[in-house]
């Protein structure tokens, strides 16, 4: 991607501004001019973000507060597959809370950006020096294996063992993770049959464990006998008697019976009393039986009752103590019952136990064979990325990628990518040596992926050291007074294929 020109309008303190650029160009201007702020509309208009690689309120944070609207529209000559350069214009529009991206002014959306402009990350590490040092190592990895190009597989076997090339010669080794989980499914089935013959086998050692004398037996069978006997015993056992009760509801019944004579009676005597007043003895005489009688009746209830409740707790105590030595005896009886069951089998199983230990065998065999695919897997995935970081490594001079292969508890493969410049860690470098490390990782790019990435030189660096550099240059100077402009040092270069403008 090489960039012709830029259109701003309303962002940030570029209110309406218009560049050129050639292949090296310095943006001129003084202190708070814009210099940044044109790197980050370049961003803004391709990625949406910030030069951190951040979305979140974007639009708030880059929009002029006096403008209706904020837009870029950058000109680009981007390189086709066939080699011929196309002329293509990418915009991005805010209108209120909307935004807008188009492709020589057709709407269009962020994938479409990206599938020319190519990962966020991968487009930033390189426009802006340093940002790679600033990365978690999660998406530096990601950037890093963007970098990285595929190997012949053919290539790659042949630099392994016999023993490696002989167990895959017959894999299609086009998509190794799919091989790698293919193997690890069988060796996890050939695992699942040898814990299940090795039950068998521990199964059986315990069954013959229990195999005792022709006497064991027989006493086991009067064992079974006494248990059965027993439990018909307990099982025809009674609760505790419900005499007490019954004789107390008796006797209530008849002092109720009593009391209703009584009552009778008394109403007979005080029915005629109506006529003769010499009853009223009589009736005081009744009425004072009547009380013995209910006062009686009060103290037999409570005694029923009381006599219920013992009744119903020795009941439930009962039920509870006659379910557990029921429940007991019956276990018991199905402990005897499983190991009579066991010796009777013991000459059939005696019989299988040789097969078994062959299927063992035979098992772990099989296993053993499919781990050794695993590890022969292993094996070429990490000479894959070896060779893939040689590749890689071929083309770079000061920017170097390194490898570091380790294991996990499961004894997988674990493989760890780092990248230094100069031998130092990313984060660690000079203004100069970033710069390097962008304009190294553009000139690969360009060749393994046949996209050009502009480096945005913004950190006091001057352009001259860097002047031969395949890609695209903006550097920054500082000027007292000056009004923000570009100047092209070297203009873009016209390929023999010519270019084409876009549809």
């Amino acid at each position: 991607m090489k960039l012709e020109t830029i259109e701003i309008h309303g962002f940030k303190n570029l209110d309406t501004c218009r560049l050129s650029f050639g292949m090296a160009t310095k943006i001129i201007g003084d202190h708070e001019k814009g210099k940044t702020a044109l790197s980050e509309a370049i961003l803004w208009c391709l990625k949406g973000c910030d030069l951190q690689g951040s979305t979140k309120v974007i639009n708030k944070k880059f929009k002029n507060s006096q403008a209706k609207e904020m837009s870029v529209t950058t000109h680009w000559l981007i390189r086709q597959p066939n080699g011929e350069f196309e002329k293509l214009q990418f915009s991005r529009v805010l209108r209120g809370r909307v935004t807008k991206l188009f492709i020589n002014e057709k709407p269009s959306l962020q994938s479409e950006f990206d599938a020319y402009v190519g990962p966020t990350d991968v487009f930033l590490g390189i426009f802006c020096p340093g940002y790679l040092g600033g990365l978690p190592p999660i998406r530096l990895r990601n950037v890093i294996l963007s970098l990285l190009t595929e190997q012949d597989p053919l290539q790659v076997i042949q630099q392994l063992s016999e023993a490696d090339q002989q167990r895959l010669q017959h894999l299609d080794m086009s998509d190794p993770l799919q091989r790698l989980k293919e193997k690890r499914e069988e060796a996890s089935e050939w695992e699942t049959y040898i814990q299940d013959i090795r039950m068998r086998i521990e199964e059986l050692s315990l069954r013959q464990a229990f195999i005792g004398k022709p006497e064991l037996i027989e006493a086991e069978h009067k064992k079974l006998s006494e248990l059965r006997q027993l439990l018909d015993e307990v099982s025809q056992q009674e609760g505790p008697s419900k005499d007490p009760i019954l004789s107390l509801q008796k006797e209530l019944s008849q002092l109720g019976t009593q009391y209703r004579s009584l009552e009778k009676q008394w109403k007979e005597i005080k029915q005629a009393s109506l006529q003769d007043t010499r009853q009223q003895t009589a009736l005081d005489q009744i009425k004072e039986e009547c009380q013995a009688l209910l006062n009686k009746g009060f103290l037999l209830r409570e005694e029923l009752q009381t006599e219920e409740k013992h009744y119903e707790q020795n009941q439930t105590d009962f039920l509870i103590r006659k379910e557990i030595e029921t429940q007991q005896l019956q276990n018991d009886i199905t402990q005897l019952e499983e190991k009579h069951t066991l010796r009777l089998i013991h000459a059939k199983l005696g019989l299988d136990s040789p097969r078994f230990h062959e299927q063992l065998k035979t098992g772990i065999e099989e296993r053993d064979q499919v781990e050794a695919g695993i590890e022969s897997l292993h094996t070429f995935m990490i000479q894959y990325a070896r060779m893939q970081v040689g590749a890689v490594n071929d083309e770079l001079e000061h920017v170097k990628l390194s490898l570091q292969v380790k294991r996990d508890s499961g004894r997988e493969i674990i493989l760890n990518y780092s990248l230094r410049c100069k031998d130092q860690d990313l984060f660690t470098l000079s203004n100069f040596e970033k710069n390097t490390c962008s304009l190294e990782l553009s000139n690969l790019v360009n060749k393994i992926r046949g996209r050009f990435i502009p480096v945005f030189i913004d950190n006091g660096e001057s352009l001259e050291p860097f002047m031969n550099a395949q890609t695209q240059l903006f550097a920054t100077s500082v000027r007292a007074k000056a009004m923000l402009s570009s100047k092209i040092v070297l203009p873009l270069k016209q390929t023999p294929k010519g270019l084409r403008a876009g549809a």
